[in-house]
This record gives structure tokens, C-alpha cells and sequence, in this order.
């Protein structure tokens, strides 16, 4: 760890960064993002509702390790570790409460999505997660864009 540079990749590295990557992993990662902001809002409106609590606390804590990896590792196999430790038992717990959500409500599409969604994301970052830890694949994931 002495020769980790912590935080050297500025927000508009990132954004060059992800200006590589392809047009349908693009719209994976808005989707993803807007979709985890969107928690909050929901949330606002239903702040007693558990597994909208449940949601945003996955995302909001994916979001505080989020950063710290992307800003001093830069866009690498290693930012699926937030999706592992947080979305994969949010997920869990979300589907073990399913027969609570009203699915025909704001907070049951706004659910519906988000275990779809989930649902496919955990299973890609176990695997890129993976090849980072075990197989070593450490580089970017694409590269950067002047």
C-alpha cells in the first residue's frame, strides 16, 4: 500500500475514462446510476418503507466506497467490490421480502426495476470482481480518451 497514489484520478479523468467505454456499456452505467439516485428520491416520498431504506443505505455506501476506488485506482475491475458487499444482501433481503412490496405503486415498479436490474448487475461484478482479486486483471477497464 505505500505505493498507492490515494486519490489521483480527478473527476474529469473518470469522465475521459468513460468516454471509451462503448455506447451500450454507457447506457448500463446511467441506468445503474440513475436508478440508484433514484432510491433517494423514491425515499423521500416513502421514508418509512424498509426496503426503500434498505436500497438507498446499498447505495449510498456503494457510493462511499465507489469513489475512494475510482479516484485512486481509476476505472478498474476492483469498483465491483461495493456492488458485492452491499447490493448482493440488499438483493437478498429485497427478495426475501418480496410478498410486502405492493407492486402496483410508485415504490412496487420502482422495486420491480430495481431487482431487475440488481438481479443482473451482481451476478457481472462477482465476475469482475474475480478477475481483479484472483486473476489479476488490473488495468482499465478501457482506455483513456484524449
Amino acid at each position: 500500500m505505500d505505493d498507492i497514489v490515494w486519490f489521483r484520478y480527478s473527476f474529469d479523468d473518470m469522465q475521459s475514462h468513460s468516454a471509451a467505454f462503448p455506447p451500450y456499456l454507457q447506457v448500463w452505467l446511467n441506468w445503474m446510476t440513475g436508478l440508484q439516485f433514484a432510491s433517494f428520491v423514491v425515499l423521500m416520498f416513502n421514508r418509512h418503507n424498509r426496503l426503500l431504506q434498505v436500497v438507498a443505505a446499498a447505495a449510498f455506501a456503494n457510493y462511499l466506497m465507489g469513489y475512494p476506488i475510482a479516484a485512486t485506482f481509476g476505472p478498474v475491475r476492483l469498483l465491483a467490490l461495493g456492488h458485492i458487499l452491499f447490493w448482493a444482501p440488499a438483493l437478498i433481503f429485497v427478495l426475501h421480502q418480496r410478498n410486502e412490496i405492493t407492486w402496483r405503486s410508485v415504490v412496487g415498479v420502482y422495486l420491480a426495476l430495481w431487482l431487475v436490474t440488481t438481479s443482473i448487475s451482481v451476478p457481472i461484478d462477482a465476475v469482475e470482481l474475480f478477475r481483479y482479486l484472483v486473476l489479476g486483471e488490473t488495468a482499465f477497464i478501457y482506455p483513456r480518451v484524449l
